[in-house]
């Protein structure tokens, strides 16, 4: 008489005339003499064929759905300290992280404002506390910057800890980095946001910190471009 044998662990089988038992695909496991393959838990994984026990997720990771062949890292401003997890720890009192994967409460820090910057926890990461404000002339932006920017030409901050730069007004320019603008000579002009002022065409003048030019009147003119503040008689 033939003998009957057990499946092993990772293998399985629904018929009791089968030759053979099939392998457990991956996202499943079976113990011995199993009928089926059950999937794994949430928390846990299985990324082969045969395999007669789920993984735990590991430290920095979690997985909230069942029969799954891996574990997502915790995302950024999360961490995960145990194993085996459906989901992440959120960092407390506002603090942030610079990476996914994160498994260490201290990790979590307290990311530099805007305005601000500091040194990053790993290299090309945000920056964290402590941190220094950008100085007048430059900004930060957003969170976490390792370096504050110089504002671009036709705009300006005079203020410490600066997140945006203003705009020169009109009949005013700056070039990059500047802590104020400046007013255009007579015989120029500006619009807004200028990184430089116009010379007024032929026939026309201005007075200093101009937006505009003025043509001149009748019986007066002036036959060079941006050198004079009113036209001269004729």
């Amino acid at each position: 008489a033939s003998t009957c044998h057990e499946c092993l662990p990772g293998t399985f089988s629904n018929d009791s005339r089968a030759g053979n038992c099939t392998l457990c695909s991956p996202g499943t496991y079976s113990e011995d003499g199993a009928s089926y393959c059950p999937p794994c838990a949430p928390g846990s994984y299985t990324d082969e064929v045969a395999q007669g026990v789920c993984t735990f997720c590991e430290l920095g990771k979690y997985q909230p759905e069942n029969g799954t062949t891996t574990c997502i890292p915790c995302p950024i401003d999360t961490y995960q300290n145990d194993t085996g997890q459906t989901g992440c720890v959120t960092c407390p009192d506002g603090r942030r992280t610079d990476d996914i994967g994160l498994y260490h409460p201290w990790r979590c820090s307290e990311i530099c404002d805007r305005g601000e910057v500091g040194e990053p926890l790993v290299p090309g990461g945000k920056s964290v506390r402590p941190c220094t404000p950008c100085t007048p002339g430059f900004y930060a932006n957003e969170r976490g910057f390792t370096a504050c920017l110089p504002c671009r030409a036709g705009y300006y901050t005079d203020q410490n800890a600066t997140y945006d730069c203003g705009a020169c007004p009109a009949g005013t320019f700056s070039t990059g980095a500047a802590t104020a603008c400046t007013s255009c000579a007579a015989g120029k002009f500006a619009s807004q946001n200028a990184s430089v002022c116009g010379r007024c065409a032929a026939g026309s003048t201005s007075g200093p910190g101009a937006a505009v030019c003025t043509k001149c009147n009748p019986g007066y003119f002036e036959p060079e471009s941006g050198t004079r503040l009113s036209c001269t008689p004729c």
